[in-house]
């Protein structure tokens, strides 16, 4: 005999494990978007929760001490629930990043999430990367990536 299940609210499932899926910290709304929008068997979700947990409470333990920061801001809110989905729900591209041949590929992969894509914009302009042709075009979102990548996963910087 055939049982169909209502499919669980991934967040609240997370939720309900101890995941704050509501957060003053963007970290949380980034990571909530890709859950959203990726498919995740339960398994995947009791093994990515304790990632993201671990994560959390790292941000919350850096608090605010970088006021006025956006690079650290932007990396360490939302560079981590990226590559931890990322980890996940891609491996190979997550390995390949973490070799540092392929940092062009997490815009791709974060395209759909509108949080980290804000947050990025938001962060480019603070930082007065774009320029007025290119605000907020791919080159410079490419541009800031790379740049901020080659300081998390190169050796000779």
């Amino acid at each position: 005999m055939r049982f169909e299940l209502t499919p669980v609210d991934k967040l609240k499932y997370l939720s309900i494990m101890g995941y704050e899926t509501s957060d003053s910290y963007p970290y949380a709304n980034i990571a909530n978007d890709y859950i959203a929008k990726t498919v995740f068997t339960m398994r995947d979700l009791n093994r990515i929760y304790r990632r993201l947990r671990e994560g959390q409470l790292y941000i919350h333990s850096l608090g605010s001490s970088s006021f006025g920061d956006y690079s650290f801001f932007f990396t360490k809110n939302a560079l981590p629930p990226t590559f931890i989905v990322m980890a996940y729900a891609d491996p190979s591209l997550w390995n390949r990043i973490r070799k540092g041949s392929s940092f062009e590929e997490i815009l791709d992969f974060a395209a759909d999430n509108t949080q980290f894509m804000h947050y990025l914009d938001h962060c480019l302009n603070e930082t007065r990367m774009t320029n007025e042709e290119d605000k907020q075009g791919d080159e410079a979102r490419q541009k800031y990536i790379r740049r901020i990548c080659a300081l998390l996963f190169t050796e000779n910087t």
